[in-house]
């Protein structure tokens, strides 16, 4: 992805920090960016076994509700790599496959023949940008055999983008926050009294409030 091609993708991300009806461009953005099938944003709570979509387009809503039984399962090797699960690090099939030293392990899981299968996904690529208070946030991109796995240079670009998610994550959580304080709205950054901007890689302002 080049970098022109790139901000506008950040730019949508941190639009939707800012407004989450956003987060359905940001993510069709993604999904175009990656030529991939699906692009999911949402977080998990592995203790309570729950999974809350933040931004989940072309998941259909059958599947979307089996997701839970078939993800928590002990056979199911995606819930089993806390390593692969640390904010920042960028995990495919294959990288999953090398983890357990078993390149067919998920093909194997119950998660793979119930879930992926039959929306036609074979090949993932996902990372965790935020992981606090037991809560894990996570960019899953979905692909299907005939598209092929992800390449180097997409896991690279990957990378990149994901330090955006995160910063504009914690900026919708502080205006989650704002929200819940003092009845703030989107427009909770222009009430602050410091200023706060948003720029890309070339130093391009992207956002910035009243202040």
């Amino acid at each position: 992805m080049q970098q022109e091609r790139i901000e506008p993708l950040v730019e949508a991300i941190y639009d939707a920090s800012l407004d989450p009806a956003g987060w359905a461009r940001a993510m069709a953005l993604v999904r175009e960016s990656f030529e991939t099938g699906a692009a999911c944003l949402y977080s998990l709570d592995y203790q309570r076994r729950r999974m809350r979509p933040v931004e989940v387009g072309n998941i259909a809503p059958r599947f979307l509700g089996s997701f839970e039984a078939s993800f928590y399962t002990d056979d199911n090797p995606s819930a089993r790599t806390p390593t692969l699960h640390r904010p920042g690090i960028v995990r495919t099939d294959q990288r999953l496959g090398d983890y357990f030293r078993d390149a067919e392990i998920l093909q194997r899981s119950r998660y793979y023949h119930e879930w992926l299968q039959p929306q036609d996904f074979a090949h993932t690529m996902g990372v965790t940008p935020l992981a606090e208070d037991g809560i894990v946030f996570n960019l899953s991109l979905l692909r299907s055999a005939a598209a092929g796995p992800y390449r180097a240079d997409e896991v690279r670009r990957f990378e990149r983008l994901q330090s955006h998610l995160r910063r504009a994550l914690r900026t919708a959580q502080r205006l989650d926050l704002l929200t819940a304080k003092g009845g703030a709205t989107s427009a909770a950054l222009d009430r602050l009294g410091q200023g706060v901007i948003f720029v890309s890689g070339r130093s391009r302002v992207l956002h910035c409030n009243a202040a």
